[in-house]
């Protein structure tokens, strides 16, 4: 649990960054806008499994590290980490010490070719009322919790993120003044394929699975770089996606394809070097969605690591003995949030002056002397390029 921990917090550490990067010296009027993070949880049937793909109880399974992780996240004092897990730890100085905006959406349920209604206020891709963007931490830990939301059915990655993007442009921008600059943000928890778009039967072995992985990514690039249609509604703004995959038994395909989302939703990970070339697969060559017939559009094709974060890896930190203010057990249980204190007092700003629509933010000696090679021997990519076009 602690390994995905650490993946979340890396990535509230970018956002939080990355939304600071809009202000600087030179703006004379600033507004302050915290930063919106969606986190959509994959509550298909094998989220019962343990992360090495056979069947577990409680508290082993991949449902329940996953819940793990997102009370501890919500928990962002950290006073309830002894708690199991008690709501009363989550509360309003939680919510004002990290200072970002969250709301949840998860599917479950989800049967064969079925991609949903469209509207992620209801069906089985959904946003409850409870966990509205910007409501209360404790509510939305509470609805995370239920234990009436088992996890079963089908993993419909594609439709999941199409209402994501729906959700965010029909019923969170059209009433947010500040969303020219608000940085917006999609977490997506998975640890499967996509297997019910384009008419899937739930099966990861069907032959055209090809087409649901391209249909995944094609989903995370119109999110972050939206057809040019689309720019015209002034309620579509540019959504970063996060990729998240767990599960020792993912298969590579599925890494890649999760790289793949990451990389065309405009997101790194900050804690792998990047390997493969980032412009072999241009998934702009390949017209249509699932009726596009040429399997070189398989995103699994084109080997791309460094962008996705994939919690089995994260272990590869662990070939050097790394050191923290206080010794640890184990080299693979260092936590993010050591990284995440320095800068929690971060801000995102938007110069009321004049519209930014190119954002680019690189650590490097200048700017960020501790987070430029390591922090306390925790490695971090010495150039980080988060880019909004």
């Amino acid at each position: 649990m602690k390994k995905l921990a650490m993946l979340i917090f890396i990535i509230i550490l970018a956002i939080l960054n990355v939304s600071d990067s809009h202000g600087d010296d030179t703006d004379l009027f600033t507004l302050n806008v915290q930063p919106e993070v969606l986190i959509i949880l994959d509550m298909s049937g094998s989220m019962n499994w343990n992360s090495a793909g056979s069947p577990a109880e409680y508290p082993n399974r991949r449902i329940d590290i996953a819940r793990s992780v997102i009370y501890d996240l919500l928990d962002n004092n950290d006073d309830g980490k002894d708690s199991n897990n008690d709501p009363k730890f989550i509360d309003k100085t939680d919510e004002e010490t990290l200072n970002v905006r969250i709301g949840y959406m998860r599917f479950r349920g989800v049967g064969e070719a079925d991609n949903d209604d469209g509207n992620p206020k209801t069906g089985d891709i959904i946003v409850f009322n409870e966990t509205e963007m910007g409501e209360s931490y404790r509510t939305i830990w509470e609805k995370v919790s239920d234990p009436n939301e088992t996890a079963t059915g089908c993993t419909p990655l594609a439709a999941s993120l199409v209402e994501a993007g729906i959700y965010y442009r029909d019923y969170i921008n059209p009433s947010d003044t500040a969303k020219a600059c608000r940085q917006k943000f999609i977490i997506l928890i998975t640890d499967g394929s996509d297997t019910v778009a384009c008419n899937g039967d739930c099966s990861e072995n069907a032959p055209d699975m090809w087409k649901r992985r391209y249909l995944t990514v094609l989903r995370a690039k119109n999110l972050y770089t939206p057809p040019a249609g689309g720019l015209l509604n002034p309620n579509i703004v540019p959504l970063q996606v996060f990729a998240i995959g767990f599960g020792g038994s993912m298969p590579e395909q599925l890494k890649t394809t999760l790289n793949w989302v990451a990389k065309y939703g405009g997101t790194n990970n900050p804690l792998e070097d990047d390997a493969g070339d980032p412009n072999a697969y241009d998934i702009t060559t390949y017209p249509g969605e699932c009726d596009v017939t040429d399997s070189n559009a398989d995103p699994a094709k084109y080997s791309l690591s460094g962008y996705a974060f994939l919690v089995d890896r994260i272990c590869l930190l662990s070939r050097r003995r790394y050191t923290t203010e206080q010794s640890l057990k184990n080299d693979c249980q260092i936590r993010a949030r050591k990284i995440l204190f320095l800068y929690s007092s971060l801000r995102s700003y938007c110069s009321t002056g004049r519209r930014r629509y190119g954002l680019r933010f690189f650590l490097h000696s200048k700017q960020h002397p501790i987070l430029a090679r390591e922090y306390k021997g925790f490695p971090i990519k010495t150039r980080w390029n988060s880019r909004i076009r």
